[in-house]
């Protein structure tokens, strides 16, 4: 958002039914507030169990799929 300030914070956390943590099995976020010096929103973006793709290069973490989903 050009002319703001913006704050934010990424999550990747693995999670399991079984107590077994797959690879594949991850739990990703993106929070931020919007201005960063005067807060007005927050933005939270989840994603359950993130795909590898082309356009991610092949990464399944946070700041290569719910952050660029929050920005956009």
């Amino acid at each position: 958002m050009k002319g703001y300030y913006i704050g934010g914070k990424t999550g990747t956390s693995k999670r399991s039914s079984t107590g077994i943590i797959p690879r594949s099995k991850l739990l990703n976020s993106f929070t931020a507030i919007v201005p960063a010096d005067n807060p007005q929103f927050q933005v939270l973006v989840m994603l359950d169990e993130p795909k590898a793709l082309p356009e991610t290069k092949g990464f399944i973490t946070s700041g290569w799929n719910a952050v660029p989903a929050g920005g956009r």
